[in-house]
């Protein structure tokens, strides 16, 4: 919507939405705080995208396209960054175990669970007592 409101051509828009994404997926490579360094790199994206110096950069957008472009983003992406990060960046999930040498290592629990004694009574004469 954003790029048809701005009529950017079929190449800006595809230009467009390759940055998010390279912006979306260098949020969600960490699950630290990156909200700076993601800031940078799409900073950067845009700026490869609004100087022509071949062939490092094309010149798609022009000054105006990217002060639109950088304050939408910084509207609706950036604004929201936290939430995206939470929902999309995969749970790190820490299991430790400690081998100490010298020390014997603690015998894993039996597997079934000891049922108490009954007496040799069913669950429904138990109940009825």
């Amino acid at each position: 919507q954003f790029a048809a409101e701005n009529n950017f051509s079929r190449e800006q828009t595809s230009a467009f939405f390759s940055i998010l994404k390279a912006t979306h997926c260098k949020c969600i490579e960490t699950p630290f705080d990156n909200m700076q360094d993601t800031f940078e790199y799409f900073k950067e994206l845009v700026l490869c995208h609004s100087v022509r110096r071949p062939p490092f950069s094309v010149g798609l957008f022009n000054a105006d396209q990217v002060q639109k472009i950088v304050d939408y983003v910084l509207r609706t992406y950036f604004k929201h960054f936290k939430m995206y990060k939470f929902a999309f960046t995969p749970r790190v999930r820490l299991n430790l175990s400690f081998n100490y040498a010298g020390i014997p290592e603690t015998p894993p629990p039996e597997s079934g669970v000891e049922e108490p004694d009954t007496g040799g009574c069913s669950a429904e004469e138990i109940g009825r007592a």
